[in-house]
């Protein structure tokens, strides 16, 4: 009996390799006589599995290249504008400031050809009414440059507008006439009589004279002398039938605020 099964056993362990024999010469038969159409086949399927990836991939890719110059093209763009903005700015502080010297040029010739011959020197002006004392300029010169207490102090090179109160080394205070109280012997137009302007601030002055007096508007207070330096312009007459004088309200005819400059004489 066993050698009966051992028998068939092995027949059928023959017989099996026989078969997977048969199969293997099939499948090189295959191989050697449909190698190209199966690879092309294969080639194909993996073509068209990996077409989408790598499709996505060079998306991506090109995407990415994109996003990234789009960056740097914008930092670029920044920064030359940026670059162009600056240049701008100086290029208009340099017209502006040619603007100002060419204007304070005029305004320097302008003074030069009314000064009638006087000795002036410039004085630039550092502090104003509303910086400084009440009604008194703040200048730039003083004793270093040898400037006394007491010389004149014009505007424009020809309107006499106060004189030096106070000398420093390298400073100067000047008081306006038209300071709160101070007197100053004036004529008005071409009537020969001497009357005082007394200074109410703010360049405004006062003058008290008899009411027969015929004085107009616009009438003009000057300080005698050879050249007739104007003090201040009547704007306004207050007068009553009640009182033998009336009183004439006068006003400087610059406005200090305006200077950047004064002359002084020596």
């Amino acid at each position: 009996m066993n050698y009966l099964r051992d028998k068939r056993m092995a027949s059928s362990r023959r017989k099996k390799g026989f078969n997977i024999g048969i199969v293997l010469v099939l499948i090189i038969f295959i191989i050697v006589f449909f190698r190209q159409p199966i690879f092309n086949f294969f080639s194909s399927l993996f073509t068209s599995l990996g077409r989408p990836i790598w499709t996505s991939s060079n998306t991506l890719e090109n995407t990415a290249s994109s996003y990234s110059y789009i960056i740097q093209s914008k930092k670029s763009l920044l920064a030359e504008n940026q670059i162009l903005r600056d240049q701008l700015m100086a290029d208009i502080g340099e017209v502006a400031d040619r603007e100002v010297l060419a204007d304070e040029n005029a305004q320097l010739k302008e003074i030069l050809g009314r000064t009638g011959g006087k000795n002036l020197t410039l004085g630039v002006i550092l502090a104003k009414p509303n910086k400084s004392p009440y009604d008194t300029l703040i200048i730039d010169i003083g004793a270093d440059a040898g400037l006394p207490k007491g010389i004149k102090v014009f505007a424009y090179g020809n309107i006499l507008i106060g004189q030096i109160a106070e000398v420093n080394s390298n400073t100067s205070l000047v008081k306006l006439f038209s300071t709160p109280g101070e007197k100053v012997d004036v004529t008005l137009d071409d009537k020969n009589v001497y009357v005082q302007a007394v200074g109410r601030g703010g360049q405004n002055f006062e003058i008290t004279v008899p009411r027969e007096m015929n004085i107009e508007k616009g009438a003009e207070a000057v300080l005698p002398g050879i050249t007739p330096y104007v003090l201040g312009i009547v704007e306004e007459i207050i007068s009553d039938p009640r009182d033998p004088f009336q009183k004439l309200l006068l006003r400087s005819p610059i406005n200090v605020q305006d200077l950047k400059f004064v002359q002084i004489e020596r």
